[in-house]
C-alpha cells in the first residue's frame, strides 16, 4: 500500500500544508505532475505520491489535532511543573548574588576600617613622638630657667657684694 511508503507529518504541519494546497491547487497540480513523471519516483525507487493530499487530511484529522493538543497541555503543564523548581533556584541564585554582594560590602567595609585603624595608629605615634620631642623641649626650657635662676641670683649676691664693698669704701 502506498501509505506504508510514506510517512505520516505532523498533525499541525499537515492541516497547514494540506490548507496552502487547496488555496494554491497550482502547487498541488505542480507537484502531482513531478511525482507521475516517468523518472521521478523511479530514481527514489518509491512509487509516485499519489495520494499526498489524502494522507495530509488523515495526518490532520479531528483526532490527530486533540492528540496534539493533549500533548501541548501536558508539554504545558510539564513545564509549569518544572519551572516552579527554576525560579525557586533563581530567587535562591538572586539571593546568593545579594549575599556575596553584602559580604563583599562588609570586606571592603572591614579593609576600609582596617586603613582607618593604620592611619590613626600612625597619627597616634606620630602624636607620640611630637609629645616625647614637646617633653624633651620642656625639660631643656626647664634646665635652662635654672640656669638662669641660678645666674641671677649669683648676680644678686654679686651685685649685693659690690653694694656692701662699695658702702665699705664711702664710710671708711
Amino acid at each position: 500500500e502506498v501509505r506504508c511508503q510514506f510517512r505520516l507529518p505532523d498533525p499541525l504541519d499537515a492541516l497547514l500544508a494540506r490548507h496552502w494546497l487547496i488555496v494554491q491547487p497550482q502547487t498541488l497540480q505542480a507537484y502531482l505532475r513531478l511525482e507521475r513523471h516517468p523518472l521521478s519516483a523511479v530514481l527514489d525507487q518509491r512509487p509516485a505520491d499519489e495520494t499526498c493530499l489524502r494522507r495530509l487530511e488523515e495526518a490532520s484529522s479531528p483526532q490527530a489535532l486533540a492528540g496534539v493538543r493533549r500533548r501541548w497541555k501536558a508539554l504545558t503543564t510539564h513545564l509549569a511543573w518544572a519551572d516552579d523548581p527554576l525560579r525557586g533556584l533563581h530567587q535562591l541564585q538572586c539571593d546568593n548574588q545579594g549575599l556575596r554582594e553584602r559580604n563583599l560590602n562588609l570586606e571592603l567595609d572591614g579593609i576600609r576600617r582596617q586603613a582607618r585603624i593604620a592611619e590613626l595608629e600612625a597619627r597616634e605615634e606620630e602624636l607620640e613622638l611630637t609629645l616625647k620631642m614637646a617633653q624633651e623641649d620642656l625639660g631643656q626650657l626647664s634646665r635652662r630657667i635654672t640656669l638662669l635662676e641660678q645666674l641671677v641670683v649669683a648676680g644678686a649676691e654679686a651685685s649685693r657684694n659690690v653694694q656692701v664693698a662699695l658702702a665699705k669704701v664711702l664710710t671708711a
